[in-house]
């Protein structure tokens, strides 16, 4: 009997130590700031939690509103699988701070998590080009708190040379790898044709961070094995 019952120990051991790791592959959670319902402050959308993680949502000088119902083309976004827009309800123009945007680097809004997230991407709206310029026009930035820097042109797609017709001012950037606590958003000094660099925060893309390593499995394998052995002996 002992014989018999190693093999199925072992093969135990070995599942949990290479087999498939749950939380390693698992697919991006788009952070919706578009739902509404409308509001100053936009209480609803300050708080939620994803994936069994809280979050906290904060601005400066005061916290975030979603005021703005979405003007824009949504035949211009795409919202193909795989593009955070494919996530949003675009019911509200996104969060913005005092008016209906983030304006220049004077106001941010920030997401702080409960516990450590794998940021993977963010999107804005009413992110234009300038009009003198084709090649220029507002960006948008996301600071983590580990420091690094992320930065979001202006939307330049549409057929439409004026801006802010064609593409909604629609813009995400999709392919970013970093495990993060928070997160802070701002909008850069370029200013578009009305002479203010702004636009608002539409939503996040985050994942959660992957289980720990096949190694730590292992051990957990391994120290059934032994509680498995002394009650044999104990028996």
């Amino acid at each position: 009997m002992m014989h018999l019952m190693k093999p199925a120990v072992f093969a135990l051991v070995a599942t949990l130590a290479f087999g498939a790791i749950p939380g390693t592959a698992q697919a991006a959670t788009i952070i919706d700031l578009t739902a509404g319902p409308q509001g100053n402050p936009a209480t609803a959308s300050l708080t939620g939690t994803v994936f069994g993680v809280g979050y906290t949502i904060t601005g400066l000088p005061v916290d975030p509103n979603n005021v703005q119902t979405f003007d824009g083309n949504l035949g211009d976004i795409d919202q193909s699988a795989g593009t955070i827009a494919s996530g949003l309800s675009f019911t509200t123009d996104g969060l913005g701070v005092i008016d209906d945007e983030v304006a220049n680097i004077s106001e941010s809004i920030t997401i702080k998590f409960d516990k450590a997230v794998k940021f993977l991407g963010f999107a804005f709206l009413d992110l234009f080009r300038t009009a003198a310029d084709a090649r220029a026009g507002e960006t948008a930035f996301a600071t983590t708190g580990n420091g690094t820097v992320y930065a979001l042109p202006a939307n330049l797609g549409g057929a439409s040379s004026t801006p802010g017709v064609g593409a909604s001012g629609y813009a995400e950037i999709f392919n970013l790898n970093e495990i993060v606590w928070s997160i802070t958003f701002t909008v850069g000094a370029i200013n578009d044709p009305f002479g203010v660099a702004d636009a608002a925060l539409a939503g996040i893309a985050v994942a959660p961070v992957p289980l720990p390593a096949a190694g730590f499995l292992m051990l957990g394998g391994l120290g059934g094995l032994v509680l498995v052995r002394r009650r044999r002996k104990a028996a």
